[in-house]
């Protein structure tokens, strides 16, 4: 099949174009679906490869490096050339890389391909959001962002399920081939039914335009508001993926096998809270969603708050604060995408690449400090919790204020 990669199709049609918005929807999976299928492979990897376990499980973390590093790249392109080819090239980047890794007989190899495939990876994310604020803007944006997150959630709970059972069928390389059949299918639905949407402008520099990008951006309160209310919960949920396991075995003393369960009936509550963002966000709109899903976080960030001055509960409180934490989060990220975007119709490729370059820093942060300090208790990862929660509250009430003096 020949792809071309500057199709058009007017704006107003792929708005409510169930086919371009599902195909947008995958592409934002493509890499959750990578890391979280060969979750299940890495003890196979160290001990196929014969590496140790830490380098295996650097196949995880070498792909966000790559996944990092390529966002901003990825939306600059693509605000300057189109949304097609680099999604294009992204994919095939991908695709590629994910062979050369479930043919790598050397953890060396193996890693270098998951850092490029992570680079391709990183269109997913910039520009599925870039797109569909190409195409649309206000409620119908954000209700489309709510099924991107709704994809996401689902991914997340679905990627280890179908890693262990490609192992039980194919071994550790059959998680691998899992991502190059994702890249084909994904790459033949974005030929078929995803066009260029990027707006026509004037042609200027490739200095000129970072520049226009960056001021257009960090111009806007209500850009940088909706970065901050993306980052900040966002930094809280992969507290709680990184810290979670650990604290269900040594702290509620349940075998490691416990620990799929237990996540997974909670992170249902992400997945909750974006279906119910997408089915309200007409009737009530952005601004009305997001006012409604911080009330949420506040009612989580102090129920973790008492937990905190407990000191300890039992496992079923932990959870319940934990499922409303989470359902609080699926409720802000789609609306606070959306919000973030809102005021970038030029620069919707820039903008998106630097909310998800933004969410996964902090992230990073916040999780690598909740190791850090992680003594075998449910302190260090209820303390950052509850920090980014505060935060996100605090930020979003005196960014509403700055708004209002605009």
């Amino acid at each position: 099949m020949e792809i071309s990669v500057n199709r058009k199709i007017p704006t107003a049609e792929l708005a409510n174009n169930g086919w371009f918005i599902y195909t947008l929807c995958l592409l934002i999976s493509i890499s959750a679906l990578a890391i979280d299928v060969s979750l299940p492979a890495i003890p196979l990897v160290a001990e196929a490869l014969g590496a140790g376990i830490e380098s295996a499980q650097l196949t995880i973390s070498i792909y966000l490096a790559g996944f990092a590093c390529g966002q901003i790249p990825v939306g600059l392109l693509a605000d300057r050339f189109g949304r097609r080819p680099v999604i294009v090239l992204g994919l095939l980047l991908f695709t590629g890389a994910a062979l050369i890794g479930a043919l790598s007989m050397d953890i060396r190899l193996l890693l270098l391909a998951r850092f490029i495939q992570g680079l391709g990876g990183s269109v997913g994310p910039v520009l599925s959001r870039a797109m569909v604020r190409d195409v649309t803007t206000g409620n119908l944006a954000a209700k489309h962002m709510s099924l991107m997150v709704t994809a996401l959630g689902v991914a997340t709970l679905l990627g280890p399920i179908i890693g262990s059972g490609l192992i039980l069928l194919g071994g550790w390389r059959s998680t691998y081939f899992f991502s190059v059949f994702s890249g084909v299918i994904i790459l033949l639905l974005v030929a078929v039914f995803v066009p260029e949407t990027r707006r026509q402008t004037a042609k200027v520099s490739a200095l000129s335009q970072l520049k226009s990008s960056f001021n257009a951006f960090f111009s806007s309160r209500q850009s940088l508001l909706g970065l901050a209310l993306v980052a900040l919960p966002f930094g809280g949920y992969m507290t709680i993926v990184t810290q979670w396991s650990s604290v269900v075995v040594d702290v509620y003393k349940l075998p490691p096998i416990a620990f799929g369960p237990i996540f997974a009936l909670a992170a249902v509550a992400y997945t909750v809270g974006a279906m119910l963002s997408k089915k309200h966000v007409s009737r009530y709109g952005v601004a009305q969603m997001l006012k409604i899903s911080i009330y949420v976080f506040t009612a989580a960030t102090l129920f973790l708050l008492v937990i905190l001055f407990l000191g300890h509960v039992s496992l079923p409180v932990l959870w319940m604060a934990i499922t409303v934490y989470l359902l609080g989060i699926g409720l802000i990220l789609p609306n606070a995408t959306a919000w973030a975007l809102d005021p970038l119709p030029q620069a919707a490729g820039f903008g998106a690449s630097i909310v998800g370059t933004a969410q996964i820093a902090f992230s990073s942060l916040l999780s690598s400090i909740a190791a850090a300090f992680y003594t075998q208790t449910i302190m260090s990862m209820t303390v950052l919790l509850t920090v980014a929660g505060a935060l996100t509250v605090v930020v979003y009430v005196f960014g509403q204020r700055l708004m209002r003096q605009q």
